[in-house]
């Protein structure tokens, strides 16, 4: 069964999240707009969950997302990495993100 938060994964700094093929987005003002493809459900994403999501379009581990955010943002890096974690969770809840080990493993 496919991990449904982050506290489900082991060593989650290794692990790599994309966002799912059945999935598909378009920009909307500051944000983005999200559609699932298997059940026509929407979602939008603010101005850092837009960071998050686009940096979601390849394999990413969870530090490279982090950094990704404090490229734009200048925020503490552990508040960022637990918002960072949060919305993470919240995707992959929803389906929308797919997260696998490391190649090595």
């Amino acid at each position: 069964m496919a991990p449904q938060s982050l506290s489900d994964i082991p060593d989650v700094p290794t692990y790599r999240a994309i966002a799912s093929d059945t999935v598909v987005s378009t920009s909307l003002g500051d944000g983005t707009a999200l559609l699932d493809l298997r059940n026509n459900q929407y979602f939008s994403l603010a101005d850092v969950g837009t960071i998050i999501w686009q940096s979601l379009q390849a394999p990413r581990t969870l530090d490279e997302i982090v950094d990704d955010v404090l490229a734009v943002y200048e925020v503490d890096r552990t508040d960022c990495i637990q918002d960072v974690d949060v919305l993470l969770s919240e995707l992959m809840g929803a389906d929308l993100v797919e997260i696998s080990p490391p190649p090595h493993q």
